[in-house]
């Protein structure tokens, strides 16, 4: 492992106490404008008075040394860790980084964990000998410290260094983190998947996440049946709880492209059960749909839909799914509040000179123009 990670970090501009401080108004900046490399090394110059060599290794930091940032589209953005980390402020987001990718910083670490205080001499040379390396000064050393020191997992007194706090093993990745990990692959090297294949590798997985007992079917039915008439059709697969169905899902193959129209027959199951939810899955992505809304269009009666992308970013509308988001009632109770939203939003779209003309009655001053726009920003 240690050969796979970098060898070389930089310090960040503001003093070795202030790294941290730095690395956020960089990624606020990045949040906020999404610039070119070149336009961002720009503002690094300016906001911090440093040349552009110096500015593009500062930045490095950023992208290479910590993973967080990328480039898309010509613009930059930033990675989910980045703005978990801009979220949280936990600080431990950017040392796991700092661990996972720089050599040395995980031997510091041991070295202190020992309970001894630790001249930067003496932290070199262990350096050297346990990472093999030949560095000829200290300046490499000095910097991981600096930035365990401005993490505030290091402190410094009498010119020894010392931890200030236990530094375990980050916490295991999420569920979800494994599953967008292991699926994301899955989907790379097999992107023409059956659709049988899909509902095993990719769909059941997913439902496992969220706690359903896929191996369990008075909980997860495969095959349901559905009788119309003389006539028997099944979906793929019903969630149930008391052995009630709650949610259909109707399954694709990864490679078929989800499309509103795809939803009508699971509706029309839906409807024939008493069942509210429907949700269509590719493993790519899945759009939930209510079967009940009355609301003109098959495309209005999506709830959301979220690709494999945005599981991590939007795990709230994620766990909406959940066995437990279904059986506490979360589940309809959000999507009540949605379509009472939508059915505002269209009635004040039909409505809305009757209503332009009631509230100029209440004060004649009010602009027209300004009365539409705040009516349209009111509506979804």
């Amino acid at each position: 492992m240690s050969s796979e990670k970098f060898k070389a970090i930089w310090p960040l501009p503001g003093g070795m106490r202030n790294y941290v401080l730095t690395l956020r108004k960089i990624l606020e900046r990045i949040t906020e404008e999404h610039p070119t490399t070149d336009q961002l090394v720009l503002w690094f110059k300016n906001e911090f008075n440093w040349s552009d060599g110096p500015a593009r290794y500062g930045l490095r930091v950023v992208n290479k040394c910590l993973g967080f940032m990328q480039e898309v589209g010509g613009r930059l953005k930033l990675t989910a860790a980045a703005e978990e980390f801009l979220r949280t402020g936990e600080n431990r987001l950017v040392l796991d980084a700092l661990q996972k990718r720089i050599l040395g910083f995980e031997e510091i670490l041991l070295m202190l964990a020992e309970g001894q205080r630790l001249s930067l001499a003496e932290i070199h040379k262990g350096l050297l000998e346990r990472c093999n390396l030949d560095w000829k000064t200290t300046a490499q050393t000095m910097y991981r410290l600096n930035w365990l020191t401005s993490l505030g997992f290091v402190g410094k007194e009498h010119g020894k260094y010392f931890l200030t706090k236990v530094v375990g093993p980050p916490p295991p990745p999420p569920p979800i983190d494994e599953y967008i990990k292991h699926s994301t692959a899955l989907i790379e090297r097999h992107p023409t998947m059956s659709e049988s294949n899909t509902t095993a590798a990719l769909i059941e997985p997913l439902l496992e996440v969220l706690g359903w007992d896929i191996r369990n079917p008075d909980e997860v039915q495969r095959q349901y049946p559905i009788h119309i008439g003389r006539k028997t059709e099944y979906v793929d697969i019903a969630l149930k709880i008391q052995n009630k169905p709650v949610v259909f899902i109707e399954a694709k193959s990864v490679g078929t492209p989800l499309y509103d129209h795809l939803a009508e027959q699971p509706i029309n199951y839906a409807n024939a059960e008493g069942v509210s939810w429907c949700v269509l899955a590719n493993g790519r992505e899945l759009r939930v749909y209510n079967a009940f809304w009355r609301i003109k269009g098959i495309e209005q009666k999506m709830f959301f839909k979220l690709s494999i992308e945005e599981f991590k970013e939007k795990i709230d509308k994620l766990e909406l799914l959940s066995r437990e988001a279904v059986t506490s009632g979360r589940l309809d109770e959000e999507g009540e509040l949605e379509h009472a939203r939508r059915m505002i939003s269209e009635w004040l779209r039909q409505r809305e000179n009757f209503v332009v003309k009631s509230i100029k009655e209440l004060d004649p001053s009010l602009k027209e123009e300004y009365v539409r726009r705040v009516l349209r920003e009111m509506q979804v």
